[in-house]
């Protein structure tokens, strides 16, 4: 554990509670119980050791392992299952040895009877760990949740933030439009027609950017559209140096999601850190299939280094992240590939 770990850990308030806790609920125990854990004739006031350690035992189990795997998956039929199964399975051992052990034979069944409700049984007793630690854990669990929740929510909106600003900084920034502007301004020379088609898009992307800045996620098919006008406004600028083919293996786009303006980054990363020239073109694949949307194209870096916020991907990665908990998957060889996740439209 290097010193940072180590500094993040005493500064950790949840930790210090637990020990806290624990330190309290352990020192409650009487010292003479402890020299024979199934004598009840002693210390009928405090809890007994058996009740204590099934007590930790079953708070941590149900906290950090049966309402995680069971509960948040919306299976409750297996989650009460499993925890009755916790709860029985001790409290039928406990008791089958104080029975056989310490009852006599002919006093089994009214032995049976009483210990069900014994001062130290697990389920009924005086002072149940069952009950204590279900309410206790169940209570800890959610508190826990609701806090990441809180704090998911907040990272969220801190990337939101940046992201609205990496997108105003990118596209809607006097360098993006004065580019565009002067290929428009060419074009009315050349072609009107097509400097009206140019313009048409232009408007699409810098309303599509505007309206997307409000959202969390799109559509699928949105950002797929939306690629389309900003890779012709690419191939207008710069010729036949950058070529962009789209492969689409899946059908029903609506139905999936993906933060706004990330595969257009990633198009724009390919322009902005390659070279390409209309001798020897720079071809880029973006394919669409069920692994996710990958785009793929050959280094060829610039020589002069190119500015960059250097967030952009980030960014995108860490949105992915906080939305979905998947990662964002990279290849940096003989070429750059870089492939989002799709994101169910049911999250």
């Amino acid at each position: 554990m290097n010193k940072e770990a180590l500094k993040r850990f005493i500064r950790n308030r949840e930790v210090w509670g637990h020990l806290l806790l624990w330190v309290l609920l352990f020192s409650s125990l009487n010292v003479s119980w402890t020299t024979n854990w199934l004598y009840r004739g002693e210390s009928y006031e405090s809890l007994g050791p058996l009740s204590v350690i099934y007590f930790v035992l079953f708070f941590y189990g149900n906290s950090l392992w049966l309402l995680p795997r069971y509960f948040k998956r919306k299976t409750w039929y297996k989650y009460f299952l499993m925890l009755g199964m916790v709860v029985a399975i001790p409290e039928l051992i406990r008791s089958s040895i104080v029975v056989l052990f310490y009852t006599p034979k002919e006093d089994v069944l009214m032995g049976i009877y009483w210990e069900i409700f014994a001062r130290d049984s697990f389920v009924f007793g005086m002072i149940s760990p069952v009950w204590v630690g279900f309410f206790s854990s169940s209570a800890y669990y959610f508190i826990k949740n609701w806090n990441s929740s809180n704090r998911k929510i907040e990272q969220l909106e801190m990337e939101k933030l940046s992201m609205e600003l990496n997108l105003l900084k990118s596209q809607i920034n006097p360098h993006f439009l004065f580019n565009n502007l002067n290929a428009l301004d060419d074009l009315i020379d050349r072609d009107k027609q097509m400097a009206r088609e140019y313009l048409h898009r232009l408007s699409k992307i810098l309303r599509y950017s505007i309206s997307s800045m409000e959202n969390d996620v799109v559509t699928l098919q949105e950002e797929w559209d939306f690629i389309d006008d900003y890779i012709y406004l690419i191939e207008e600028r710069f010729g036949k140096a950058y070529q962009f083919e789209k492969i689409q293996e899946i059908d029903r786009l609506d139905h999936y999601l993906i933060p706004p303006a990330s595969l257009q980054n990633l198009v724009e990363n390919v322009v902005k850190h390659n070279q390409g020239s209309i001798q020897d073109p720079l071809k880029t694949t973006i394919t669409l299939n069920e692994k996710g949307v990958e785009v793929n194209n050959p280094k060829r870096l610039k020589q002069r280094g190119v500015s960059s916020l250097g967030t952009g991907l980030k960014n995108v990665t860490s949105r992915y992240r906080l939305l979905t908990n998947k990662e964002i998957e990279i290849v940096d060889g003989d070429a750059f590939s870089v492939t989002l996740p799709l994101i169910s439209e049911v999250v």
